[in-house]
Protein backbone atom coordinates (compact mmCIF):
# COMPACT_ATOMS: atom_id res chain seq x y z
CA UNK A 1 0.00 0.00 0.00
CA UNK A 2 1.23 3.42 -0.98
CA UNK A 3 0.65 7.06 -0.09
CA UNK A 4 1.90 9.50 -2.71
CA UNK A 5 2.30 13.11 -1.65
CA UNK A 6 0.90 15.71 -4.06
CA UNK A 7 4.47 16.90 -4.67
CA UNK A 8 5.21 13.74 -6.66
CA UNK A 9 2.16 14.20 -8.88
CA UNK A 10 2.97 17.88 -9.39
CA UNK A 11 6.48 16.84 -10.46
CA UNK A 12 4.90 14.31 -12.84
CA UNK A 13 2.99 17.03 -14.68
CA UNK A 14 4.90 20.25 -14.04
CA UNK A 15 8.31 19.49 -12.59
CA UNK A 16 11.68 20.22 -14.12
CA UNK A 17 12.86 17.44 -16.42
CA UNK A 18 14.75 15.30 -13.88
CA UNK A 19 11.95 15.49 -11.32
CA UNK A 20 9.37 14.77 -14.02
CA UNK A 21 11.23 11.64 -15.17
CA UNK A 22 11.64 10.45 -11.58
CA UNK A 23 7.97 11.02 -10.75
CA UNK A 24 6.89 9.19 -13.89
CA UNK A 25 9.02 6.18 -13.01
CA UNK A 26 7.43 6.08 -9.56
CA UNK A 27 3.84 6.52 -10.76
CA UNK A 28 4.26 3.88 -13.46
CA UNK A 29 5.79 1.43 -10.98
CA UNK A 30 3.02 1.78 -8.36
CA UNK A 31 0.35 1.04 -10.96
CA UNK A 32 -1.84 -1.77 -9.67
CA UNK A 33 -1.08 -1.22 -5.97
CA UNK A 34 -3.64 0.36 -3.62
CA UNK A 35 -2.95 4.08 -3.24
CA UNK A 36 -4.34 5.93 -0.24
CA UNK A 37 -4.65 9.69 0.10
CA UNK A 38 -6.06 12.27 2.48
CA UNK A 39 -8.85 14.33 0.95
CA UNK A 40 -6.46 17.27 1.22
CA UNK A 41 -4.51 15.67 -1.65
CA UNK A 42 -7.21 16.70 -4.13
CA UNK A 43 -7.23 20.32 -2.98
CA UNK A 44 -3.43 20.58 -3.04
CA UNK A 45 -3.20 19.00 -6.45
CA UNK A 46 -5.91 21.16 -7.98
CA UNK A 47 -4.49 24.35 -6.47
CA UNK A 48 -0.99 23.75 -7.80
CA UNK A 49 -1.79 22.17 -11.17
CA UNK A 50 -4.23 25.00 -11.94
CA UNK A 51 -1.20 27.28 -12.15
CA UNK A 52 0.22 25.21 -15.01
CA UNK A 53 -2.69 23.84 -17.01
CA UNK A 54 -6.24 24.77 -17.93
CA UNK A 55 -7.45 21.17 -17.72
CA UNK A 56 -6.33 20.70 -14.09
CA UNK A 57 -9.88 20.05 -12.87
CA UNK A 58 -10.46 17.18 -15.27
CA UNK A 59 -7.04 15.73 -14.52
CA UNK A 60 -7.62 15.80 -10.76
CA UNK A 61 -11.02 14.15 -11.21
CA UNK A 62 -9.39 11.36 -13.23
CA UNK A 63 -6.74 10.90 -10.53
CA UNK A 64 -9.48 10.88 -7.87
CA UNK A 65 -10.93 7.75 -9.48
CA UNK A 66 -7.61 5.90 -9.05
CA UNK A 67 -7.00 6.54 -5.36
CA UNK A 68 -8.63 5.58 -2.09
CA UNK A 69 -9.50 8.65 -0.03
CA UNK A 70 -9.28 8.26 3.72
CA UNK A 71 -12.00 10.05 5.70
CA UNK A 72 -11.06 13.17 7.61
CA UNK A 73 -12.47 11.75 10.83
CA UNK A 74 -9.93 8.94 10.78
CA UNK A 75 -7.01 11.25 10.10
CA UNK A 76 -7.50 14.20 12.40
CA UNK A 77 -6.88 12.32 15.64
CA UNK A 78 -3.88 10.47 14.20
CA UNK A 79 -2.39 13.68 12.79
CA UNK A 80 -2.96 15.39 16.14
CA UNK A 81 -1.29 12.52 17.99
CA UNK A 82 1.71 12.54 15.63
CA UNK A 83 2.16 16.34 15.55
CA UNK A 84 4.57 16.55 18.54
CA UNK A 85 6.63 13.68 17.12
CA UNK A 86 6.78 14.91 13.52
CA UNK A 87 7.11 18.62 14.36
CA UNK A 88 6.21 19.42 10.76
CA UNK A 89 3.68 21.18 8.62
CA UNK A 90 0.00 20.36 9.16
CA UNK A 91 -0.57 19.29 5.55
CA UNK A 92 2.38 16.91 5.77
CA UNK A 93 0.90 15.38 8.91
CA UNK A 94 -2.21 14.35 7.01
CA UNK A 95 -0.17 12.33 4.52
CA UNK A 96 1.89 10.85 7.35
CA UNK A 97 -1.30 9.99 9.25
CA UNK A 98 -2.73 8.24 6.17
CA UNK A 99 0.45 6.17 5.83
CA UNK A 100 0.35 5.36 9.53
CA UNK A 101 -3.29 4.27 9.71
CA UNK A 102 -3.17 2.26 6.47
CA UNK A 103 0.26 0.72 7.03
CA UNK A 104 1.43 2.28 3.78
CA UNK A 105 4.76 3.49 2.48
CA UNK A 106 4.90 7.27 1.92
CA UNK A 107 6.50 8.64 -1.25
CA UNK A 108 7.23 12.35 -1.52
CA UNK A 109 9.35 14.94 -3.30
CA UNK A 110 9.50 16.86 -0.02
CA UNK A 111 12.56 15.99 2.04
CA UNK A 112 11.24 17.60 5.26
CA UNK A 113 8.04 15.59 5.05
CA UNK A 114 10.02 12.36 4.71
CA UNK A 115 12.18 13.22 7.71
CA UNK A 116 9.03 13.81 9.78
CA UNK A 117 7.44 10.59 8.58
CA UNK A 118 10.48 8.61 9.61
CA UNK A 119 10.35 10.19 13.08
CA UNK A 120 6.77 8.88 13.28
CA UNK A 121 7.89 5.37 12.35
CA UNK A 122 6.49 5.45 8.81
CA UNK A 123 8.43 3.85 5.97
CA UNK A 124 9.02 6.80 3.69
CA UNK A 125 11.16 7.77 0.72
CA UNK A 126 12.32 11.03 -0.80
CA UNK A 127 11.76 9.97 -4.40
CA UNK A 128 14.06 12.56 -5.93
CA UNK A 129 17.08 11.21 -4.08
CA UNK A 130 16.10 7.60 -3.40
CA UNK A 131 14.47 6.47 -6.64
CA UNK A 132 16.27 3.12 -6.84
CA UNK A 133 15.25 2.21 -3.27
CA UNK A 134 11.67 3.26 -4.02
CA UNK A 135 11.51 1.10 -7.14
CA UNK A 136 13.05 -1.87 -5.33
CA UNK A 137 10.56 -1.70 -2.45
CA UNK A 138 7.59 -1.18 -4.77
CA UNK A 139 8.62 -4.22 -6.81
CA UNK A 140 8.85 -6.27 -3.63
CA UNK A 141 5.35 -5.13 -2.64
CA UNK A 142 4.00 -6.11 -6.05
CA UNK A 143 5.63 -9.54 -5.82
CA UNK A 144 3.87 -10.14 -2.49
CA UNK A 145 0.45 -9.04 -3.71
Amino acid sequence: MIVIDASVIVDYYAGVEYRRRTARRVVEEVEGLPIYEPRLFLVELLAVLSRYMAEAGELVEAIRQKVNLVAEEELFNEAYRLAPVVKGRAADLYYIAVAHVTGSMLLSSDRRQIEGAKRAGVKAYYVVGEIEHVLEDVRKMKALS
